[in-house]
């Protein structure tokens, strides 16, 4: 899709598409909402360093959330913020596997 493309698609200027790609414009989630949808992709593949053939993951609630503090965010602050809550997420997901396997080792006993 060329630009001019996206700009009639999505009903932003080329100039503004284009200084948010370059993390010049901050963009609210509308803007972004546009985007996508006139790319016809999901928001979080806007954030994404994977392919085209990446699949949309589901979100959870407390996800859902946490991209409402997207609003108004470079592109670069939003991919590092991005970055982050996955990082949290794995890093849980570490403790948890951690106490279940404490767990059933006591239990076992």
């Amino acid at each position: 899709m060329s630009q001019v493309d996206l700009e009639h698609a999505s009903g932003l200027s080329g100039g503004s598409i284009s200084r948010i790609e370059r993390d010049e414009q901050s963009y609210t989630n509308e803007t972004i909402s546009q985007i996508a949808n006139a790319l016809a992709v999901p928001v979080h593949m806007l954030f994404s360093e994977g392919g085209e053939n990446e699949q949309e993951l589901p979100l959870t609630r407390q996800q859902k959330e946490w991209l409402s503090v997207l609003d108004g965010l470079t592109m670069s602050q939003a991919a590092k913020f991005m970055t982050e809550i996955e990082a949290q997420r794995q890093a849980n997901d570490q403790i948890l596997r951690e106490l279940a396997s404490g767990f059933l080792t006591q239990k076992a006993r």
